[in-house]
C-alpha cells in the first residue's frame, strides 16, 4: 500500500464558529428582507449552494464571505460578533430579547424598521445609516450642551 492510500482523508466538519456565522448570515438576510435567491444571484451561484452555506453544510471561502457581507451591507466582522470564541473575536452587547421586543413594539420604531427594509438599494441603505449616525452624534452633542447650562 503506498503512502497516498495510507493517509485517510477526513471530511472537514463545521465547527461552532462556522455554524454561528452561517446562522448569522441567514438571520441578517432575513431581517433585511432579502431573499436567498437574490443572494445567490449576487454571488453567481445556485440557490441550493447558498442554502448549504446558511445551514452550515458547506464551508464558505474568505472571498465568498466578503461578498456576502457586501450583499448584506455589513462589515465582515459583524458576521462573527457574538461567536462562541468571544475571547478571540470581539463581540458586541446585543440587545436582550425583552429589549428587542420593547423596541419593536414602539410604533415609531416599528415604522422605522418597516420603512428601512423596503429600501432595496444597498448604497442608499448605507447613506441612511450615515445620516442616522450624524443625527445621533448631533443629538448627543446637543444633550451635552444642554446639561452644561
Amino acid at each position: 500500500m503506498n503512502a497516498e492510500h495510507a493517509v485517510r482523508k477526513t471530511k472537514n466538519r463545521a465547527g461552532p464558529v462556522d455554524k454561528f456565522v452561517s446562522l448569522k448570515i441567514k438571520e441578517i438576510r432575513t431581517v433585511n428582507a432579502q431573499s436567498r435567491k437574490a443572494l445567490a444571484e449576487f454571488l453567481g451561484m445556485s440557490y441550493q449552494q447558498v442554502q448549504k452555506y446558511e445551514n452550515g453544510s458547506s464551508g464558505i471561502t474568505a472571498g465568498t464571505l466578503l461578498k456576502i457581507a457586501l450583499f448584506l451591507d455589513v462589515p465582515v466582522q459583524e458576521l462573527f460578533q457574538g461567536a462562541p470564541t468571544s475571547e478571540v473575536l470581539p463581540s458586541y452587547d446585543a440587545p436582550s430579547e425583552s429589549e428587542y421586543k420593547y423596541f419593536i413594539r414602539n410604533p415609531d420604531n416599528a415604522r422605522l424598521v418597516a420603512s428601512f427594509v423596503r429600501i432595496g438599494d444597498l448604497k442608499l441603505r448605507r447613506t441612511c445609516f450615515a445620516l442616522m449616525d450624524e443625527i445621533a452624534a448631533l443629538s448627543a452633542e446637543t444633550m451635552k450642551i444642554g446639561e452644561i447650562r
